[in-house]
């Protein structure tokens, strides 16, 4: 009884963990450029979420902070060394 108590209520439409996941499903799609650039440890990845930010609510602006953090990342960066120890 209890079991099926706690399943209606997670995915009712007054349950606020729905909400929440919906709500943090759409900021990590939003911020997505911005964390693969971060990720990456691109040059521009500021740039690149300065972009976002304020123009990721538009497609045009979320697919070119996506294209330019998915771009060369420079030179001078190089990828992170993991070194195993033992």
């Amino acid at each position: 009884m209890v079991q099926e108590w706690s399943r209606s209520w997670v995915w009712s439409s007054t349950s606020p963990v729905t909400a929440v996941l919906v709500t943090l499903l759409f900021w990590a799609i939003y911020l997505l450029p911005a964390i693969i650039a971060f990720r990456r440890h691109h040059r521009s990845k500021w740039g690149s979420t300065a972009l976002n930010l304020p123009l990721g609510w538009t497609f045009f602006g979320w697919a070119g902070a996506l294209a330019w953090s998915l771009s060369y990342p420079g030179s001078g960066v190089r990828p992170p060394i993991h070194v195993k120890e033992g």
